[in-house]
């Protein structure tokens, strides 16, 4: 996952848990969407602008509140969560069948 910070250089990004429920850098995204986001001290945020241009590129509803308790923008990511689970329910789907190919060899 291609992750830039917001004054141009690159950095690894890492969302709090609370922030959007689950780690952005765990989340495989499609091809040639970049997440921009601010970094700060334990409350990262993604710029409402950057969320609607990915939310465009994928099709995802993106759940915007203006102010957060700390006091600047953020996006309430739900639909990346939702992406998020569903590429590990399919990765998990994926080992299963694996699995289940291995045992009927016997």
């Amino acid at each position: 996952m291609n992750r830039q910070h917001s004054n141009g250089y690159n950095s690894e990004i890492q969302m709090c848990i609370s922030d959007v429920g689950f780690d952005l850098a765990d989340v495989t995204l499609p091809e040639g969407v970049t997440v921009n986001a601010y970094c700060g001290h334990l409350d990262n945020m993604v710029p409402i602008e950057a969320s609607r241009e990915m939310g465009r590129k994928c099709g995802w509803d993106m759940h915007e509140f203006k102010y957060s308790g700390h006091g600047g923008p953020r996006i309430c990511m739900y639909a990346l969560e939702d992406y998020a689970m569903a590429v590990q329910a399919i990765e998990a789907a994926k080992v299963v069948q694996e699995q289940w190919s291995e045992k009927g060899d016997y």
